[in-house]
């Protein structure tokens, strides 16, 4: 089966308390436009984010 990294790396605690994450670069670019051939202009900075499962915990 396929894995993947999904951040908190070697510390399955972190992990399971704050979810699967990956780090992503996310900004808007007003001068953005599809037609014109090139990128749009996003900061440089990753930030991490959650990856949501859909999972959850029913107790009842």
């Amino acid at each position: 089966m396929p894995t993947v990294a999904c951040g908190f790396e070697n510390q399955p605690c972190r992990l399971v308390g704050q979810g699967p994450t990956l780090f992503v670069t996310i900004g808007y670019d007003p001068n953005y436009r599809s037609d014109n051939g090139r990128s749009p202009e996003l900061p440089t900075y990753p930030r991490r984010a959650l990856v949501d499962t859909g999972a959850n915990c029913d107790l009842h």
